[in-house]
């Protein structure tokens, strides 16, 4: 289905997809339009031989943790299948999928290692239908093989998709290194120095970007006499570069169901849900033509607020997400989120504001008024509702952004706090 604008808010569009579809044909256009990501595939592929720490990336890149593993049927507790199994050892001989809870069209395929009897080199991008990926994550829990490096040259110059080499177990790595090293102990050196030592092993012309990954954001070792906490920020700097590096509609519905607390993470899923205005403002659209006098605003205020609560629930600033927050950091989180907004983003952590709700009805009581003009009317009624709900969709998302933005700000800094305090001990 053609896009026929790429803005909305004007009578010419509505006119248009009027006598294209009538307006029962321009709800359902619409709502296609929304939920067209739903039904999109992506498909990733994660490789890398046997304990490089797959199973742990692949549950990561789908917001599960080991509390996970277990789900509870029929008042049993039993193995969620969605769960990918970690700790082990044992060598992956088939490809498996691993769906999203929330989306099972956006799977991860665990690869099983290259370079076997069973699965060489040369063969190994035929046998693993490498045409049918989106993106590949090459895994090592050390250096980088051979293999790998001909697996990036395949899939670079054969399939032309996106790759990532990410070296796992930092955690465990970085524990290590402040034991060995004591006192002298520097986690950016280190970091550094196994990027270099990666890129080493791949002897590209050009070094590349290595993720680090571990299985927390950051930890506390013992370096000596010293606690240094060290954070991995690859953890979520890999699952934003795996969806910049699709278009369209795949990158739309893999925003929609990766979690990642971060700026430009904020960024993106705000870039993704302002593309989603123009066409809730169509639907609203079709309320306000409507001949029948009341029906815009029930229409208008049910819009509104599920796509703010969908907003909420993306940016990660819905009821749930901020009662955990609270959780974790004490009512001091609340107050200094208070502080830090603005007197207009403020009223948006509760929902849909007075204001937005006393300009609908507004609206509507200029619909009703228009309506009493057949034909023209239910053009000027379209007209002032799609741009209202428009500029009403802009204004929430504005407030949504600043929430978000300034929580992760708070967050931050509550944890340097935290920080100092400790040392201060």
């Amino acid at each position: 289905q053609e896009d026929t604008s790429e803005t909305a808010g004007g009578p010419s569009e509505v006119t248009v997809l009027f006598q294209k579809y009538g307006l029962p044909g321009i709800q359902n256009f619409v709502q296609e339009k929304i939920d067209a990501y739903k039904k999109e595939t992506v498909k990733i592929a994660v490789t890398g031989q046997s304990g490089a720490g797959k199973s742990s990336l692949i549950n990561r890149l789908r917001n599960l943790t080991p509390k996970d593993r277990k789900i509870e049927v029929n008042g049993q507790s039993e193995k969620n299948p969605l769960y990918a199994p970690v700790g082990t050892t044992e060598t992956t001989t088939d490809i498996k999928p691993y769906p999203f809870p929330d989306n099972p069209l956006i799977t991860i395929y665990d690869l099983p290692g290259a370079g076997t009897e069973k699965f060489p080199i040369d063969s190994y991008s035929k046998k693993m239908d490498f045409e049918n990926y989106d993106a590949f994550v090459i895994l090592t829990k050390d250096r980088f093989l051979e293999c790998d490096k001909r697996i990036a040259t395949m899939i670079k110059e054969v399939w032309k998709k996106p790759f990532f080499f990410a070296r796992t177990k930092m955690d465990a790595t970085m524990t290590e290194e402040a034991k060995n090293e004591l006192e002298d102990f520097d986690a950016e050196k280190t970091k550094k120095r196994i990027t270099t030592e990666c890129n080493d092993a791949l002897a590209d012309r050009a070094p590349r970007k290595i993720y680090l990954l571990a299985e927390v954001n950051k930890e506390e070792v013992n370096a000596g006499p010293n606690k240094v906490t060290v954070t991995f920020p690859d953890n979520d700097q890999l699952k934003e570069d795996i969806i910049s590096s699709l278009d369209g509609l795949k990158r739309t519905a893999i925003a929609f169901s990766i979690t990642s607390a971060s700026q430009s993470m904020i960024e993106m899923m705000v870039e993704e849900l302002d593309n989603r205005i123009k066409w809730c403002a169509l639907i609203s659209a079709v309320g306000g033509a409507m001949p029948i006098p009341g029906l815009s605003a029930p229409v208008d205020m049910l819009l509104i607020k599920r796509e703010s609560d969908f907003q909420k629930k993306q940016l990660l600033i819905d009821t749930e997400t901020m009662k955990k927050h609270e959780k974790t950091y004490g009512q001091e989180f609340t107050d200094k989120l208070n502080n830090v907004l603005s007197k207009e983003s403020r009223p948006f952590l509760l929902g849909v504001t007075d204001e937005i709700l006393s300009r609908i009805v507004i609206t509507e009581i200029i619909e009703n008024s228009a309506k009493a003009y057949p034909i023209i009317g239910s053009i000027i009624g379209a007209s002032v509702s799609c741009t209202t709900t428009f500029l009403m969709l802009k204004q929430i998302l504005k407030g949504h952004k600043e929430i978000a933005l300034r929580c992760l700000d708070v967050m931050n800094k509550m944890d340097i706090k935290e920080k100092l305090n400790k040392k201060q001990m």
